[in-house]
């Protein structure tokens, strides 16, 4: 695996304790969502359970509670370790190509990626339980307004977390950090990595227009997943 090397010959050492905390963040971000996956998969057959109708989602959310709080904080946090990482990545590249507008405004998109994702993600552990809650003790007057709730909820927040967050800001930042890594010796590999998986993240928006993506969401994030996790490795790797 090829590592990070400064474009600049008189640039200042990255220092072992901020990379050690950066591949650490992209291990903890990378085995959360894999934790995350693993049990909201595995008890409402997530992510195709977010498209269920109200009538049959609040049901399995009131049944699996307990799973679905727990995957749904991993995620949670997963996404917010996503705010601590592009400071992280934005303080590696700083301190080796010198800090720049364009370095900051990098660093904006990846901490504004982070807090929509959470925005998203929230309604899960504390709106859904109370909805399915209500859903299950009501008459039909009260389940068809629990029913409309759900559907607002998602669009509004599903929007907010997944086309904001997940595919266009998100996105945004990892074609920046992958141009960034493009102009350093022995990390062009890494940054087609990087505009291969933003782009899928992009790719995703297509979505919000009514196109079918298929398994392009899957892929996507799945991809991302890896990026940042040897993103965070090469910059473990890299020579001081």
């Amino acid at each position: 695996m090829t590592t990070l090397t400064s474009t600049r010959p008189d640039a200042p050492a990255v220092r072992p304790a901020p990379r050690l905390a950066l591949f650490a963040t992209a291990a903890a971000q990378f085995v959360l969502m894999l934790g995350a996956f693993g049990v909201l998969s595995s008890a409402i057959g997530w992510p195709q359970s977010l498209d269920l109708p109200a009538a049959e989602a609040l049901p399995l959310i009131r049944e699996r509670g307990g799973a679905v709080a727990l995957g749904y904080s991993m995620y949670f946090v997963s996404a917010f370790l996503l705010v601590p990482l592009s400071v992280l990545i934005h303080r590696m590249l700083g301190e080796q190509d010198g800090d720049s507008t364009v370095l900051n405004i990098t660093a904006a998109l990846g901490v504004t990626a982070g807090v929509l994702k959470l925005l998203g993600i929230v309604r899960w552990l504390v709106a859904m339980p109370a909805l399915a809650a209500t859903y299950a003790g009501g008459d039909g007057a009260t389940q068809a307004a629990a029913s409309v709730m759900y559907e607002t909820l998602n669009t509004y927040a599903g929007g907010v977390g997944e086309a904001l967050g997940v595919q266009l800001f998100a996105g945004l930042w990892t074609v920046m950090v992958s141009a960034a890594l493009w102009r350093r010796p022995g990390a062009r590999a890494l940054a087609l990595g990087g505009f291969a998986s933003g782009g899928l993240l992009l790719a995703g928006l297509a979505g919000v227009f009514g196109a079918d993506l298929g398994p392009v969401l899957t892929v996507s994030g799945i991809a991302w997943q890896v990026w940042l996790l040897s993103l965070g490795l090469n910059f473990l790797r890299a020579r001081r």
